[in-house]
């Protein structure tokens, strides 16, 4: 009954995540990925295709567009950071714990 209920509430949790970013029915998203829209991005910077499989973190700020093509997955503990443009295209496989960016997040001077 336990299982069954997490089950359960997971779908619930899963559609209401997939009806607010507005990804395709097909996509997969297991319980350990996350989605965040920090300092200004909104759900239009995030561009997601059919059958993608997300394990891990996509973070998008300051309006930079995120594409996750067709067929393509992020690995279970990977992190995508984007303040511009990332484009993942489709069949792609990112690996686990990868992190990919397209900008430093910090200054290099100390």
């Amino acid at each position: 009954m336990f299982k069954f209920l997490k089950e359960y509430l997971y779908r619930k949790k899963l559609d209401k995540v997939k009806k607010k970013f507005k990804l395709d029915t097909t996509c997969r998203i297991s319980t350990e990925s996350a989605i965040f829209l920090l300092r200004g991005s909104n759900n239009s910077d995030l561009s997601v295709g059919k059958n993608v499989i997300l394990a891990g973190k996509i973070m998008s700020a300051y309006n930079g567009k995120i594409t996750l093509g067709d067929y393509s997955q992020i690995g279970a503990g990977s992190i995508i950071r984007c303040v511009d443009k990332v484009y993942i295209g489709e069949l792609t496989a990112i690996s686990t714990n990868v992190v990919i960016a397209d900008n430093n997040s910090h200054p290099v001077n100390p």
